[in-house]
């Protein structure tokens, strides 16, 4: 997966960072700022590559699509109340604990403050609902009937005193235990006890902000979360707005839809937002109930006397279904965009990416686990984790930082000990010196002058795009209007009740479906600007050419009276290499932030002038209330309309201007940069003469070689910190060790790697193999004992496990030994035994590894950004002691 070359990249980094930082403390003063410099920068990419503590995976889909019921087939246990109402406001998380428990976050007094102003203004105001629903539970509880017409009778409710003993004004967290989770008893407790914070009959639904279910689910033990969300078709406009704003922060979504039921409004809208929010890569499209439009298929054949069709037919018509219909979603938001088909390929292209998967939950229930499609779902539950954008972002970002500041370095050394090694005339080389640097110059200013003209070109050629652009800005003014319009229609077709009482005039997601309106536009026009730009960093690097060839004689001319060359091309290289990959993946993300924030436009003016539109409705009495209330709304509505058509050009066009002097600015920015680093090249050169001149005695010499080999040495490393070549001892001696708790640098190489090197077989006997980080210990070890290269056999006593502790271990241990089978030819034996308290490992040439803690002598990570996942001489130690003896 991913996350685990993250792991290792940023533990790889943590250790070159610790090295260096000991390297300093050897280096001269004069260059002690320069590692200082490096060291802060891998410092910084660490902080900007933090691994997310847990992978958020939401469910989403409108109502009746089944999400309770699925998310209790893929965890494989009823955690969603699948009877809950869907008046319930909150959003479910599912986390992995081995004390089962549900904790009930409450909104604070201020927020609750804050709806019942919006309440008292407009009681049917959307963000106001809770306060309603809150205020005439009584009167609506008191409408109840029976089967017989009979009222059903209910316990009445004192707002104010709910109010007051469950809102705090920091907001509260009331805890539930599951008394006896292993019970079918104690599992319906515990749902009833939650119940009463979800059920829409029970007033305390309206507090709820967020429920979180702690519970020993094997789905959710590798830092998985699960999220039932509010559906996406909810009657509270708000609660769409709280899915919504969720899925910004997860990992993974799975959207739901009714097999054989065409896409509704809110599916279409829901996928097209994907797309313009670049989530499709985290998507899957899961198809529910299957099952049932399987036997609809077999019902139809057999009625028209047919053969019935296969599943797998069935699926196959179902999936061409679906795959036409977002098809045609995109193409109706094409045709209202006016692109061309080269715009509308590369929107197509994102979309027939997206994976589709089939469910059903009644044949789960039946047995048919396979055929109901949830296994299939939780692997590429794990394939869309291990595929994850973000972190595979991370991990090339800190490879390149890491590689790019190791070639810096490796470069700076080598110089200095070439420099340190020749022999030559200060006068000739002081000569030469000043020749060159003449002569680089002029290269560069001939360089400069050519770079000159290609920005020239990339402006005028950004410019010549205007037109277009003004063009693309009126065609989405146009759009946006059509978007308000339907708003419009909306309000004129309420009754005149409801519009008196401000029941009208919902715009809070206006901006966001603008967005997804206009955002083919926006995007098409973006990905316009970007090719000029990246005509210019073709054009750029083929000018490089002329510059190389005088480069090159530089190089020549630099290598005299014994002194070695100076790499000119390969700083030029390198710079190159690395300015164009941060370039285009700055230009990225700048163009996808534009696309992000497309919604923001809409400002509190739009508001304001509602207020005063509502106030005025409200105020229509008399004859012809209808004819004048849609008068004043026809007159908000223009209003709105022209503002808002200012306000998306006005957006647009700075946007626009923004990103054109983004562009401009980087290509403008590469000569400087690469004069800097080529020069510096010399100025290096220079330096390290007048030092060698100036203050190398025979000693100074020696103590510097030694620092410069022990330099290139710690920059040459290979090794991913976890596993290194051991080296064999031909002398060791029984040994002890005292570790103290939290001590660091304390790996299973530094403590037992010479005491394993000869062996051929070895026995460890480890009665805590329980714990994931347990068995990940484990697996290092076992690690270290394949890169020995002599063991070929393993046999390993643990203890015995039961329940979902035994099923992790037991498979865990199986990919163990399938590893180690096909990667090193290594046969690894294991059983389990009840009573086995003792821990040792014993090799087949007479060492005994006896430790209090047998191979657990790490704590557990805190965090996942904890260094040491993966390069145990950066985690923290238990208080250990190990001795090492020679069997008698």
């Amino acid at each position: 997966m991913i996350i685990d070359r993250l792991f290792t990249i940023r533990d790889q980094a943590e250790r070159l960072r610790l090295e260096l930082s000991a390297l300093m403390e050897k280096e001269q003063n004069s260059y002690r700022g320069r590692l200082r410099e490096e060291i802060g920068l891998i410092g910084k990419e660490l902080d900007s590559s933090k691994i997310p503590e847990n992978f958020r995976i939401a469910v989403v889909g409108t109502f009746k699509t089944g999400k309770s019921s699925f998310v209790n087939k893929l965890a494989e246990e009823r955690l969603a109340g699948v009877e809950t109402n869907p008046e319930t406001a909150a959003i479910t998380i599912f986390r992995y604990a081995e004390t089962t428990k549900a904790e009930v976050s409450f909104i604070s007094s201020d927020e609750w403050s804050k709806m019942e102003e919006l309440y008292e203004e407009n009681p049917r105001h959307p963000e106001a609902y809770r306060v309603a629903g809150l205020r005439t539970f009584n009167d609506e509880m008191g409408k109840r009937k029976d089967k017989e017409g009979k009222s059903i009778s209910f316990d009445s409710i004192d707002p104010d005193a709910l109010i007051k003993e469950w809102l705090k004004p920091e907001g509260y967290k009331h805890e539930i235990n599951a008394k006896d989770w292993n019970t079918k008893e104690g599992k319906q407790s515990f749902r009833k006890e939650i119940r009463q914070f979800t059920s829409s009959r029970n007033p305390l639904h309206y507090f709820v902000k967020e429920l979180a279910v702690y519970a020993p689910v094997k789905l959710l033990r590798d830092h998985v979360e699960l999220i039932d969300t509010p559906g996406l078709n909810d009657t509270q406009l708000y609660r769409g707005q709280l899915t919504e704003d969720l899925l910004s922060e997860v990992d993974a979504i799975l959207f739901l839809t009714r097999s054989g039921a065409s896409f509704s409004q809110y599916d279409k809208e829901f996928i097209v937002r994907q797309l313009r929010k670049k989530r499709l890569r985290h998507l899957r499209l899961i198809v529910t109930q299957v099952d049932t439009t399987f036997e609809n298929a077999c019902r139809d054949a057999k009625e028209e006397d047919e053969e019935p069709p296969t599943f797998a037919k069935v699926r196959e018509k179902e999936e061409a279904r679906l795959r036409s219909e977002i098809r045609q979603t995109l193409n109706e938001l094409l045709d209202e965009s006016g692109l061309k088909d080269e715009d509308g390929f590369y929107f197509m292209e994102q979309l027939d990416v997206l994976k589709i998967h089939f469910t059903s939950a009644h044949w789960f229930d039946d047995g048919r686990i396979e055929e109901s499609g949830i296994p299939a779902v939780k692997e590429a539950l794990f394939e869309v984790l291990s595929e994850n954008y973000h972190l595979q972002q991370l991990v090339e970002h800190l490879e390149r930082t890491i590689e790019a500041i190791k070639a810096r370095l490796k470069s700076f050394f080598n110089e200095r000990r070439s420099v340190m090694e020749a022999d030559f005339d200060p006068k000739k080389v002081e000569a030469s010196m000043v020749h060159i640097e003449e002569k680089l110059v002029n290269y560069l200013d001939g360089f400069e002058s050519t770079i000159k003209s290609l920005n020239e070109a990339h402006d005028m050629d950004q410019n010549a795009l205007q037109e277009l652009m003004n063009a693309n800005i009126s065609r989405m003014q146009l759009m946006s209007r059509t978007v308000l319009t339907e708003y419009e229609k909306t309000d004129i077709s309420k009754h005149w009740k409801s519009r008196r009482y401000g029941g009208w005039g919902y715009l809070t997601s206006l901006g966001e479906k603008i967005a997804d309106k206009v955002f083919p536009v926006m995007e098409s026009s973006l990905n316009r600007k970007i090719k000029p730009f990246n005509d210019f960093l073709d054009l750029a690097a083929e000018s490089l050419d002329g510059l190389e060839s005088g480069i090159e004689k530089l190089e020549a001319e630099s290598a005299i009276q014994g002194l070695p060359k100076i790499e000119f091309s390969e700083a030029k290289e390198r710079f190159m290499a690395s300015y164009v990959e941060d370039m285009k993946e700055s230009v990225e993300n700048e163009k996808d932030a534009i696309i992000e924030v497309l919604e923001q436009f809409a400002n509190g003016e739009l508001k304001s002038n509602l207020m005063i539109a509502r106030n005025d409705v409200a105020e229509v009495w008399g004859r012809g209330t209808t004819d004048r209330q849609n008068s004043v709304v026809e007159d908000f509505y223009d209003n709105v309309g022209n503002a808002l058509v200012d306000a998306l050009s006005l957006f647009l066009q700075e946007r626009m201007d923004a990103f054109s002097g983004s562009l401009s600015n980087s290509a403008k920015s590469l000569y400087p940069k690469l004069r800097t680093t080529v020069q510096s090249k010399l100025d290096i050169r220079k330096q390290l003469i007048q030092e060698h001149l100036t203050s190398q005695t025979d000693d100074n010499k020696k103590r510097l070689e030694k620092y410069l080999e022990e330099g290139l040495a710690l920059l040459d490393s290979k090794t991913s910190g976890h596993v290194t070549n051991l080296k064999i001892s031909e002398e060791l001696s029984e040994t002890e060790y005292q570790i103290n708790e939290d001590d660091t640098g304390k790996s299973y190489e530094t403590l037992f790697g010479a005491y394993i090197t000869k062996a051929k077989r070895i026995n460890i006997k480890e009665p805590y193999l329980r714990l994931r980080y347990q068995l990940d210990n484990f697996n290092h070890f076992c690690s270290l004992i394949a890169q020995a290269g002599h063991v070929n056999t393993i046999e390993l006593i643990t203890k015995q496990l039961d329940g979902d502790d035994k099923d992790l271990s037991d498979s865990y241990l199986e990919d163990v030994k399938r590893r180690l089978d096909e990667n090193f030819s290594i046969t690894f034996n294991w059983k389990r035994e009840a009573s086995l308290h003792e821990r040792e490992i014993r090799t087949n040439d007479g060492w005994i590894i006896l430790s209090d803690r047998g191979l657990d002598i790490y704590n557990k990570p805190e965090s996942r950004n904890e260094f040491g996942h993966f390069d145990l001489g950066l985690r923290k130690c238990k208080q250990t002691k190990i001795h090492i003896r020679k069997e008698v």
